[in-house]
């Protein structure tokens, strides 16, 4: 038993499980492809490591920084994507300012 989402990251795109092993008290983290077929296991990863190593996994290169220039002025074909990279910039340069605060998207 455990949780899976979906993610679109750098390092990967598709699934992430975290299953719960009661006998070792640790996690497992499974790298999923779209058809839910496993592509890395991780185990023994503890609770409070969780976030990191899925990070670690899914999303942060060695260049993340640079990475994280080149797709945020790379334009998206989807507007609905090019909407929600445009407000995760103005997010970026309010924190740059010092301008911290909640966003709340109301439909």
């Amino acid at each position: 038993e455990g949780l899976r989402f979906r993610v679109q990251g750098f390092k990967h795109t598709g699934y992430v499980a975290v299953l719960y092993n009661p006998g070792s008290d640790y996690f497992e983290v499974e790298l999923q492809d779209d058809m839910g077929h496993a592509k890395t296991r991780v185990e023994d990863v503890c609770f409070t490591e969780l976030v990191d190593k899925i990070d670690e996994l899914v999303e942060r290169t060695d260049n993340y920084d640079a990475d994280i220039e080149v797709w945020k002025n790379t334009p998206e074909s989807d507007p609905d994507k090019q909407a929600a990279k445009d407000l995760g910039k103005l997010v970026c340069e309010l924190q740059e300012l010092g301008i911290g605060g909640d966003i709340i998207i109301i439909d």
